[in-house]
């Protein structure tokens, strides 16, 4: 049994290498979710960059617990009744930004990474080239720590998930071939959302899937880690 402050989401593992479990539980409390959704994808020294304007913006965004999320007895988590009359466009911002978050809570404790830095808020400080005619790009890339780095795809939804979000996942976790010289030790998509069962509004989970393809148009990361954590 979760504690009364702690918050339980059960996820899927397709494809991953044998040394990860194919289901399993995280247990997280509401302040590891609000930190997730104010750190994850940026180096700490750009999350108070602002000054008020960065004590605003992480107001805005621990906010979103509060008003989108409810957590039931059993610590499983459902959308409020607020979240769900949201319009469409306000629906993608919200399950945007639980997709992210959710993503780096998995990320830390499933697969054991420190800190994930975005892919585009970060390419210039490590030269991260693009292939020319692709729109698709990974989201999120970090370091294991154990060692290796790993590359992220960030999805979230506010209904069922499809082969088709999966397919997209697949081809945009691939699109980075390396790391500071080296191939990711894991490259995953992570999508977080609200299933239903015959019209039936089930609790937050989180369908990960890490096939071990390479996308033909995937680029080099010259990064390495000390300059990761210098730039961290």
């Amino acid at each position: 049994m979760v504690k009364h402050d702690e918050f339980e989401v059960w996820y899927t593992a397709e494809d991953f290498p044998d040394t990860f479990y194919q289901t399993g539980r995280m247990v997280f409390t509401a302040d590891a979710l609000a930190h997730a959704l104010f750190v994850t994808g940026r180096a700490p020294q750009d999350q108070a960059a602002y000054g008020w304007t960065s004590v605003y913006e992480w107001l805005h965004r621990v906010a979103l617990i509060p008003a989108y999320v409810r957590r039931a007895p059993t610590g499983r988590l459902a959308r409020s009744d607020l979240a769900r009359s949201l319009d469409r466009s306000e629906k993608v911002a919200l399950s945007y930004a639980l997709g992210q978050a959710m993503t780096g809570v998995f990320s830390r404790q499933v697969v054991s990474v420190r800190f994930l830095m975005h892919v585009d808020r970060y390419a210039a400080r490590y030269g991260i080239r693009f292939a020319p005619g692709t729109g698709r790009r990974a989201d999120l890339f970090g370091e294991r720590q154990s060692g290796g780095w790993v590359v992220a795809e960030a999805k979230g939804r506010s209904g069922n998930i499809d082969d088709e979000l999966k397919d997209t996942m697949r081809a945009q976790k691939r699109t980075v071939r390396s790391v500071g010289g080296t191939r990711p030790a894991l490259a995953f998509g992570c999508a977080a959302h609200f299933p239903q069962y015959k019209g039936v509004p089930d609790h937050l989970k989180l369908h990960a899937v890490d096939p071990v393809e390479e996308e033909p148009e995937a680029v080099d990361l010259p990064a390495d880690p000390d300059r990761f954590i210098l730039a961290y």
